[in-house]
């Protein structure tokens, strides 16, 4: 499923826009889906970068990553982050939320001169 910034900003109030980017992740994350892309790809392999493209948002993770489960010793996680490789304007990465129930927990990166 494709989204252009027309039909985000064409929603008027967040719920719809919200509504429409669980759509999008969910489709993304159907078995036959995964298979096809993994199909493609062992046809035609690639690396992609975008560092260096203006105007881009690449959102990343998933929400099968139980972030906040995880204990090493220390009690549960009091936050989520990524780590510091692959940082680049306009990264999103996206964890299940720490309150669950559907929550969705979002670092974002930006210039310090965007924020």
């Amino acid at each position: 499923m494709t989204t252009t910034v027309g039909e985000l900003l064409n929603n008027s109030n967040i719920i719809a826009t919200v509504n429409l980017l669980q759509e999008n992740i969910e489709a993304a994350q159907r078995d036959e889906r995964i298979r096809l892309k993994i199909e493609n790809w062992l046809e035609n392999p690639n690396l992609t970068s975008v560092q260096g493209f203006a105007n881009h948002i690449v959102i990343g993770s998933s929400p099968r990553f139980p972030v906040y489960e995880s204990d090493f010793g220390f009690g549960p996680p009091m936050c989520a982050r990524s780590g510091g490789g692959n940082k680049y304007d306009g990264k999103v990465t996206l964890y299940p939320g720490k309150e669950g129930g559907g929550s969705v927990d979002m670092e974002i990166c930006l210039y310090s001169s965007a924020m």
